[in-house]
């Protein structure tokens, strides 16, 4: 259990989320679509590997839109609050749907994390 890890684990979403920030909120296209979802499925795919345990289901996506909010904010500071690009009702949808193939990809990177860690330590057949 490297604490390394586990604190890049808590990293990388809030590098997703200072990435992200600069994106409008909205998908305009299917392939936009698909791209946002394989790539916030693949961030907490990495995170949840790095952190493994089931608290990176918790931590993951707090870290990834609190970064993208508070980046947002000092970017555009005359766009205060999620009803800039939508209204409250669209945010919130929104934010809930983005954050579901984050939720997804950490709790199966936290098993498998999980897993292999076991995996290594278990002593060899020599």
């Amino acid at each position: 259990m490297n604490p390394f890890l586990r604190l890049l684990g808590v990293l990388v979403p809030a590098l997703a989320g200072l990435i992200a920030f600069g994106t409008p909120i909205g998908i305009a296209t299917s392939a936009e679509a698909v791209e946002a979802v394989t790539l916030r499925f693949a961030l907490g795919l990495v995170s949840g590997l790095l952190i493994r345990s089931w608290w990176a289901v918790v931590i993951v996506p707090i870290v990834y839109i609190g970064t993208f909010w508070i980046a947002r904010a000092f970017t555009c500071p005359e766009c205060t609050g999620p009803t800039y690009d939508v209204s409250i009702l669209g945010a919130l949808l929104y934010g809930f749907t983005s954050l579901i193939p984050v939720i997804l990809g950490t709790a199966l990177g936290a098993v498998t994390g999980r897993s292999l860690e076991k995996w290594l330590e278990r002593p060899s057949a020599d």
